[in-house]
């Protein structure tokens, strides 16, 4: 799978985190009876990453939708493992970035450390999610109805290379019922879907 699409499955499984920093850094006053929302930097960041997170879910459900024949991939799985079951390293990932600031004073326009710090975390989250297989990790494509799955898999063109692969479903599929006459077709690099 590339970069850039792991890069989306990174921001549309943190969508939670991204709607509380805009929550958090939203503040109102009123001036002349009248409730003026004010946007701290912190809000218009979390604002920015949750449409950023929507937008990429939106093509993540347009490409599983209206994918077409012409990308069937002939592949063999070999294994498969459910990255759902993983959500509980999730849920302490993402507390663990919610812990690391200070919701009043973070990004209040000030160059502080609390800032430099939960920048940084992120930045780390972000390298650890692209570059393993926490790709599978994302309770908002589940919550939507997707399953991810990680798969050994083999090229009809080369049965003796192992090649690592990410497996999108929809729906009541189960890991026990992977046999060879499963249409498979090809999202991204290594990435594959059920047929619908």
């Amino acid at each position: 799978m590339k970069r850039t699409g792991k890069l989306f499955l990174f921001a549309s499984s943190y969508l939670p985190c991204w709607i509380i920093f805009a929550l958090s850094g939203l503040s109102f006053n009123v001036v002349n009876g009248k409730t003026i929302p004010v946007f701290t930097n912190l809000s218009i960041m979390g604002i920015v990453l949750t449409l950023i997170a929507i937008f990429t879910i939106y093509v993540f459900r347009r490409t599983y939708k209206f994918m077409t024949q012409d990308t069937t991939a002939h592949i063999i799985i070999k294994k498969i493992s459910n990255g759902s079951s993983e959500i509980v390293s999730y849920l302490i990932t993402s507390l663990t970035f919610l812990s690391t600031k200070t919701f009043s004073n973070f990004f209040d326009g000030k160059f502080n450390f609390d800032m430099i710090a939960t920048i940084i975390f992120g930045i780390v989250i972000a390298a650890i999610y692209i570059n393993s297989n926490l790709v599978v990790i994302n309770p908002v494509l589940l919550i939507f109805g997707f399953k991810l799955y990680m798969i050994d898999y083999t090229t009809t063109k080369n049965l003796n290379t192992i090649i690592e692969g990410i497996l999108v479903t929809r729906g009541g599929f189960e890991p026990e019922n992977i046999s060879p006459d499963l249409i498979f077709q090809k999202i991204d690099e290594g990435m594959f879907a059920l047929a619908v």
